[in-house]
């Protein structure tokens, strides 16, 4: 990774081998600092309670480090989605079975941060179907 100066005022990285090959403990160090488990809820007609729950795994930055991103998914073997909108990029991860990929990283190269916490939690809804009415509600 190079560090450019841009106009003496701002530096950014600018990944310039997108054949890199990045250490798993550096994967978890970023995601502790840059991604997000989150949950969505929403309504559904085809499901037993009239909700769907939604896991996602989601990186984004800026749109200057799309090849970071891009060497991300690659570390986790290609799964997962790449988005651009205006000057972000974002990755995510949205299958359950693709998201088991992403688990499996964790259990061997643990987050440090209280991400460690809320990734038990996002296994806990990813693995249970059924959730009591009164918890969702």
């Amino acid at each position: 990774m190079k560090f450019i100066n841009i106009n003496n005022s701002r530096l950014f990285s600018k990944i310039l081998n997108t054949n890199l090959v990045l250490n798993p403990w550096w994967v978890t160090g970023f995601c502790d600092a840059e991604a997000s488990f989150t949950v969505s809820i929403t309504k559904s007609n085809t499901t037993i309670l009239g909700y769907t729950i939604n896991p996602c795994f989601i990186i984004t930055l800026h749109l200057r480090d799309i090849e970071l991103i891009k060497n991300i998914q690659c570390f986790f073997k290609g799964i997962g989605k790449i988005y651009i909108s205006n000057n972000l990029v974002h990755y995510k991860v949205r299958s359950r079975d693709e998201l088991n990929i992403i688990l499996d990283h964790f259990k061997l190269y643990p987050l440090c941060t209280s991400k460690f916490k809320q990734i038990f939690i996002f296994n806990y809804v990813l693995f249970h179907k059924y959730l009591i009415k009164t918890d969702i509600l």
